[in-house]
C-alpha cells in the first residue's frame, strides 16, 4: 500500500531582494537607501523598489526570524517483491466496454443483453477475472443480438483497476467460453493508464502496450485456457484496456471465461528519484498574504552635539531568509530524491516574477532555508544639541501560487510512472517590505555630556 505523506519540496534561491527604502519624510527629508548584495553563490541580486510606509507604532525589541526546519523519518521496513502475479482478481474494479479502439475514446457497454453494446446480466464483464472457466463474458458487439457477422465483437471488451494498485503487465491468458468456438477473441490490443476513472473515457490518456494475438488461435477445447502471450512491456499503469480486435468466425458475439494480466506489482513504498519538468505557475491567481507586524526591529540613534542642524548618514547591516516550498496534491515518499527544474516565484506586496530556470536537488522531507543579507542607510537630520531615533522594522510576506507539472516517479526496479499536468502549492516565505519609523528629537545637556 502506498504510504500516504504530504510533500514539502523545499530549495531556496533569492532572485530578487523586496526591500527599499526611498525618500521619507517626517519632519524634515530623510532618504533611505538599499544597496545591492551579493549572495552564497557570489552572484549578484537584481532589486526591486519599494516605498515603505511610515509608522510610529514600532517600538520594542527584535524578534528572532527563525529557520523552518523538518525531520526525516525512517524509511519503513521493505516487504517482499511481488513478481509475475495474477493481477486481475474478483472484486476488481472492471467496466464492459465496445465500439472502441486503442487510442480513440472509450464507449461503455450496458446490461441489456439484446441491443447493440450489450451483455446479458449473467455474462457480464464480471466473469472475465472470477478465475472460474464455467462462466463467461458475452458482448452483442457492434449490432443487435440478431445481428450476425465476422466483426460483430471487434471493439468489445473492458476496462479493469487491479486492487493491487501500480503494476506492470508481464503476460496475459484467455479461456474460451463453454460453447460455440466461433466466438473465440483471436486478437486484440492492451493498453495501461494512470488516470483516475473519471477520466478513462478519453482516448489519449492510454498508452499502447500490446497489439497481437490472445493465444487462442490453435482452439484449446471449451472453457479451457490457451496458450499464454508473453509482453515486452515495462510501463507500469493502474488501469488496464483491453479490446479485441478478430474473432474465429462469423457470429452473434464474443466471448471468453477468462482473461488473466499477470505481472509485477510496482513496490510504490521503493521510490529512486522524483523528476519534476514542466513547472506552470498561475501567477495570475497567486494569492500574496502581507504581514502587518515586524519580525525584526532595529534601533538607529543619530546624536548632534552642534549648534547648527547636520545631516547624519547610518548604516546598518540586515540579514533574512527566504524559504519556498513546493507541495504535491500526490502522495510522494519520505526522503526520496527529488530533481526538479523549475523558475523561481519572487513575490513582492503586490506582484510576483519568476526566475530563470533551474535544475536542483534535494530530498523529500527536508527544509532548506537561505539567509541572505543586505546593508540600508538612513540619513537623519538632527536639530542643534538634539538625540533623533529611527527603527527599521522587517515585514513578512507569504505568497502561494498553485502550478501544475511533470511529475515521473523512477522506482527501484528502473520503472517510471509519468504524471502529466500533476498539480501543487508552491509557497514563499520572505521580507516584503522595510517600515522606517522615526521618532520626535530630544534634546540633549551639552554640559553634563563634556563633563
Amino acid at each position: 500500500m502506498k504510504t500516504i505523506a504530504t510533500l514539502l519540496l523545499v530549495w531556496c534561491y533569492f532572485t530578487h531582494t523586496v526591500i527599499h527604502c526611498s525618500e521619507i519624510k517626517y519632519f524634515q527629508s530623510i532618504n533611505c537607501t538599499h544597496f545591492t548584495f551579493t549572495n552564497k553563490r557570489n552572484q549578484s541580486e537584481s532589486i526591486l523598489y519599494y516605498r515603505p510606509t511610515i509608522e510610529r507604532s514600532i517600538i520594542g525589541t527584535s524578534e528572532v526570524f527563525n529557520t523552518t526546519e523538518n525531520t526525516i523519518t525512517e524509511p519503513e521496513p521493505e516487504p517482499e517483491p511481488l513478481e509475475n502475479v495474477l493481477l486481475t482478481i474478483s472484486n476488481d474494479r472492471i467496466v464492459g466496454i465496445f465500439n472502441t479502439v486503442a487510442g480513440g475514446n472509450t464507449n461503455p457497454a450496458s446490461m441489456d443483453g439484446n441491443d447493440a453494446g450489450s451483455y446479458y446480466p449473467k455474462e457480464s464483464p464480471e466473469h472475465a477475472i472470477d478465475n472460474n472457466v464455467w462462466t463467461k463474458y458475452n458482448n452483442q458487439g457492434n449490432g443487435p443480438q440478431s445481428l450476425s457477422s465476422p466483426t460483430k465483437g471487434v471493439g468489445t471488451g473492458f476496462i479493469v483497476t487491479p486492487q493491487y494498485g501500480l503494476s506492470i503487465v508481464t503476460s496475459f491468458q484467455f479461456a474460451t467460453g463453454n460453447d460455440r468456438p466461433q466466438r473465440d477473441p483471436l486478437t486484440i490490443t492492451l493498453e495501461g493508464t494512470n488516470v483516475t476513472s473519471d477520466d478513462q473515457s478519453i482516448g489519449k490518456n492510454w498508452k499502447l502496450i500490446y497489439m497481437g494475438e490472445t493465444g487462442l488461435k490453435i482452439d484449446p477445447g471449451r472453457s479451457s485456457f490457451g496458450k499464454r502471450q508473453t509482453l515486452n512491456n515495462t510501463m507500469a499503469a493502474k488501469s488496464y484496456r483491453l479490446i479485441v480486435t478478430s474473432q474465429r468466425l462469423p457470429e452473434h458475439s464474443v466471448q471468453y471465461s477468462e482473461a488473466h494480466l499477470y505481472g509485477n506489482v510496482i513496490r510504490t513504498d521503493i521510490v529512486r528519484e522524483y523528476i519534476v519538468m514542466n513547472v506552470q505557475y498561475d501567477i495570475a491567481n497567486a494569492v500574496l498574504f502581507n504581514s502587518q507586524k515586524p519580525t525584526s526591529v532595529l534601533e538607529i540613534d543619530a546624536i548632534n552635539y552642534m549648534s547648527t542642524q547636520q545631516k547624519m548618514t547610518k548604516s546598518r547591516t540586515i540579514a533574512t531568509t527566504i524559504t519556498n516550498t513546493w507541495s504535491f496534491s500526490y502522495a510522494l515518499k519520505v526522503g526520496a530524491k527529488i530533481t526538479m527544474t523549475a523558475g523561481i516565484p519572487s513575490a513582492a506586496q503586490t506582484s510576483v516574477e519568476i526566475s530563470v530556470e533551474h535544475t536542483f536537488e534535494t530530498q523529500y522531507g527536508q527544509s532548506i532555508s537561505n539567509e541572505e543579507t543586505f546593508t540600508s542607510e538612513l540619513e537623519l537630520i538632527a536639530p542643534p544639541r538634539s538625540k533623533v531615533r529611527a527603527t527599521l522594522g522587517l515585514l513578512d510576506g507569504e505568497a502561494d501560487i498553485k502550478f501544475t507539472s511533470t511529475l515521473t516517479t523512477i522506482y527501484e526496479d528502473g520503472s517510471q510512472l509519468v504524471q502529466q499536468g500533476a498539480s501543487g502549492l508552491f509557497r514563499s516565505v520572505s521580507v516584503h517590505k522595510m517600515i522606517a519609523t522615526y521618532y520626535e528629537p530630544t534634546p540633549i545637556d551639552i554640559e553634563s555630556n563634556i563633563g
